[in-house]
């Protein structure tokens, strides 16, 4: 048990260093942008770049003297950590005290001076300080090879910041152009987005209309001759616009909602068939509230009757069912009708379901169209399984 929690504590540990290294890391080349991580990260990356900087003069010293790599690298290295190191301590109260974002207000001329003056400075004192500690002495007057020395550390030390600087401007002229490259994609993403909600609700809107003038027109008939089943079609009407309404606004129903809009419709529809028209939904335990588009399943259901059932003589059933299959939503309406013939998928109703699926799903959804065994058709549709 201590072993386990010695390895949790070991990877919570490791993961914290490497957010932390890579924080500071991403903000470490900016000078003008917040440093992001821990201060003590900054510290690393400085010492680490200060040895780098070591390294890199005992090499050149070395390629023109016949001295030891190891020796001038021990000789040279204290004094790339105080330069460094000076720099860095000398760039944080400069920042404290003006501010990076007024420096960005001031001429290209101060800014020079601002960036160039800081690591001279910087280095003079970083130069001095491990002389004193190391040797005892400052560097007061010009000449000899400690002049030299001190001239040529912060001669490297200025020039390392100017192309730190340059390194640094490219950099953020790059992300700017991708930051500005990201809002305009989101943005023409955004009016996709926009132009497909519109082509959506205009597709739904063309389902609705012409099946309430045909049940108004059709109530209108049986009012003299049978009002008891004008005044029953009536109601079964108002409870499905009372759903229909419900659900019109909305980007998402779930799936009770669309089962009590197809009972509701083929109750209506059943008024115009009679006995001839018999249905059956059954929706899986545990889908109710499963989310989908809306009036994505009535333009199957109307294709049902109007090509399967209503031109056989005898009529027909009509069986909806949900169910889950792993991590998709399987729906399956079935008719015993007379079946489409010919190539059944190019009708208005199935064009519209199969281009909204496209819209919504993309290729996350398909809809499968084949014959019932027992005579008419199955539309199976498969859909992401979408939970509230």
């Amino acid at each position: 048990m201590l072993t386990v929690q010695s390895d949790t504590t070991q990877v919570r540990l490791t993961t914290k260093l490497r957010l932390a290294l890579g924080l500071a890391t991403r903000s470490f080349w900016s000078p003008w942008g917040a440093k992001e991580g821990p201060f003590w990260a900054h510290v690393l990356l400085t010492g680490i770049l200060n040895a780098l900087v070591a390294a890199f003069i005992a090499l050149g010293v070395t390629a023109f003297e016949d001295t030891p790599l190891g020796f001038v690298y021990l000789q040279v290295f204290p004094y790339a950590q105080g330069i460094g190191y000076s720099m860095m301590a000398l760039g944080t109260l400069a920042n404290l005290l003006i501010g990076v974002e007024r420096v960005r207000c001031w001429s290209p001329l101060a800014q020079g001076i601002y960036w160039v003056g800081l690591p001279l400075l910087g280095g003079i004192i970083g130069f001095n300080l491990v002389s004193y500690l190391r040797l005892g002495t400052l560097v007061t007057t010009w000449g000899g090879a400690r002049s030299y020395s001190l001239a040529a550390s912060v001669g490297l030390g200025v020039m390392i910041t100017f192309v730190f600087i340059q390194v640094s401007a490219a950099q953020g002229r790059a992300n700017r152009a991708q930051a500005e490259a990201d809002r305009e994609r989101i943005r023409s993403l955004a009016a996709e987005a926009r132009a497909a909600q519109a082509t959506l609700r205009m597709m739904q809107a063309q389902i609705e209309p012409h099946f309430l003038f045909n049940t108004l027109a059709n109530v209108a008939s049986l009012m003299d001759s049978r009002p008891a089943d004008a005044h029953a079609m009536l109601e079964d009407l108002i409870r499905y616009l009372r759903t229909s309404l419900r659900v019109a606004r909305l980007d998402q129903t779930t799936l009770a909602l669309e089962f009590d809009l197809l009972r509701a419709y083929l109750s209506v529809f059943r008024f115009r068939l009679g006995s001839r028209l018999r249905f059956d939904l059954e929706l899986e335990e545990g889908l109710s509230q499963v989310q989908l588009a809306p009036m994505l399943l009535q333009p199957i259901v109307e294709n049902a009757l109007k090509h399967g059932i209503e031109p056989k003589v005898e009529g027909g059933t009509v069986e909806i069912r949900a169910r889950r299959d792993d991590d998709m939503l399987g729906i399956e309406i079935a008719d015993s009708g007379m079946g489409f013939g010919g190539d059944p998928g190019n009708g208005f109703g199935l064009t519209n379901v199969r281009e909204r699926l496209n819209l919504i799903y993309g290729d996350s959804a398909r809809m499968v169209i084949r014959e019932n065994p027992g005579g008419g058709t199955v539309v199976a549709l498969w859909l992401p399984l979408v939970s509230p």
